[in-house]
């Protein structure tokens, strides 16, 4: 089952080992690596370890360059090791600082030596000759080589864990690979699909393309498989948000539908927001660049993401300040989701409905279904919702709708209707009751009052708004 809606293709890890204790090879001054080898993604262990001799990484050439597809010979009697996998060739002297790669001569960081009867060479010199591309992961102690001849096909759930508790998991030893490491920013995104769906966004992020302003109303947006249900138990009450693939606060992309997707509030907070915000205070306080990537996943024909790949690297200190490649699931404990048009359901063996009881607004709201707004519960069926004022609140219903703030620029009477967010009202401008709504609770909006009360929105019993249509 192919993830993604067009193809996209990741540079897998190659290699990848760790440290352990040290060994002897009549060399003192060096740290030895565990024999944990990972090559195409499967974990061999090579014999002997690799060891660090003089900062530099030594491994056994044979085992290396057999498992990239090279042919190894030995001539005992010249001390000369040719290596060759058709389009290189390399050959070295043991014990000599200088190989020939293609008859050009190279100069190595160590010379080639023996340990335990096995030729060992640096492996950032054996790397570059088969033109791969070395990674190091300090705090996991983890080198990855990638090889453009080897590219792992398209991830397929198989290859990802079903969710289990945790709002995201690591990948490839949550190394990243980007072909291209830049220092220069930059912004791209996937354009829609045929189905309509958000592909992959990849930025070079620094701090010239972070927000210089508040975040406008993205309510005009509405990603695949956009709806609108609500839940007394989940933090705010709306299930799904517009997920930026790309954070506002990274790049500043408000309202482009390149970048967002249908996401659950638990995907949204729990699962992106704490790497988003880690890589966030990372530029700000280093002015460093990190490359970022978010991928959403789709299973088939599905218009909704089961989740979206995360990868991050910061370029000018190599991964050691931001290096990440995770999978954050698109669920939200408590509820069933069918991502193949978003109804969704409450789940009887995970549910908590208790609302936090503050300054409120009860307000009664049916759930039947219709194409924007799907519960779980049986549409003869009823249940309080209370709607109280808090900051995420105020985010989630300018993420539904378009509305504005009023001020002496836009006036209230230059809109159709005035909603209070706080008490889920809205008021024709003329309204008595409008000058003593709040101005953090005061919203303009223009559009059909159908749309106000699909959102959950009541008439304010004074003026009795009507639609434009009813008005006529």
């Amino acid at each position: 089952m192919k993830l993604f809606t067009e193809k996209y293709k990741f540079a897998a890890p190659i290699i990848a080992f760790g440290i352990a204790a040290a060994v002897f090879c009549g060399i003192t001054d060096k740290n030895v690596y565990a024999g944990d080898i990972v090559i195409n993604g499967e974990r061999l262990t090579a014999d002997p370890a690799p060891f660090i001799q003089n900062g530099r990484t030594l491994v056994p050439l044979r085992f290396i360059s057999e498992n990239l597809g090279a042919e190894v010979e030995y001539d005992d009697k010249e001390r000369l090791v040719t290596v060759s996998d058709g389009d290189v060739q390399i050959k070295l002297e043991l014990d000599s600082d200088t190989a020939l790669v293609n008859d050009n001569a190279v100069v190595l960081d160590a010379p080639a030596q023996i340990c335990e009867g096995r030729t060992m060479v640096p492996l950032r010199f054996i790397a570059e000759a088969f033109d791969c591309t070395v990674n190091y992961e300090s705090e996991s102690k983890l080198v990855f080589i990638s090889d453009k001849s080897f590219e792992k096909e398209y991830i397929t759930l198989d290859d990802i864990p079903e969710y289990s508790g945790s709002p995201y998991i690591e990948l490839y030893y949550n190394m990243p690979l980007f072909e291209n490491i830049s220092q220069t920013a930059y912004e791209n995104y996937a354009p829609l699909d045929e189905l309509g769906r958000c592909g992959v966004a990849e930025a070079c992020l620094s701090t010239e393309l972070m927000p210089t302003e508040k975040r406008g109303s993205i309510g005009s947006v509405k990603p695949s498989g956009w709806r609108i249900s609500k839940y007394d138990f989940i933090d705010g009450q709306y299930l799904f948000n517009r997920c930026h693939l790309i954070a506002f606060m990274l790049a500043a992309e408000n309202d482009n539908p390149l970048n967002l997707i249908t996401g659950t509030r638990y995907m949204n907070t729990e699962g992106m927001l704490p790497f988003e915000t880690e890589v966030c205070d990372y530029i700000k306080k280093t002015q460093n660049h990190v490359m970022y990537r978010v991928t959403p996943v789709y299973s088939g024909d599905e218009p909704i993401a089961r989740g979206v790949l995360m990868e991050a690297y910061s370029a000018e200190d190599c991964g050691k300040g931001i290096c990440f490649d995770i999978f954050a699931y698109n669920v939200q404990p408590g509820v069933r989701i069918d991502y193949e048009n978003g109804e969704n359901y409450l789940d009887d063996f995970n549910v908590f409905t208790t609302v936090e009881e503050t300054t409120e607004q009860t307000t009664e709201f049916k759930a039947e279904e219709t194409t924007e707004q799907t519960t779980g519960f049986k549409a003869e069926e009823t249940t309080e919702i209370s709607v109280y004022e808090t900051n995420e609140q105020t985010t989630n219903i300018e993420e539904l709708i378009e509305c504005f703030s009023v001020t002496p620029e836009s006036p209230a009477e230059s809109f159709d209707y005035i909603l209070n967010i706080n008490t889920m009202k809205f008021h024709y401008p003329s309204c008595k009751s409008v000058k003593d709504i709040s101005d953090k609770n005061k919203r303009g909006y223009n559009g059909d009052a159908e749309q106000l009360e699909e959102t959950g929105f009541k008439p304010c019993g004074n003026c009795r708004p009507k639609s434009r249509e009813e008005r006529k």
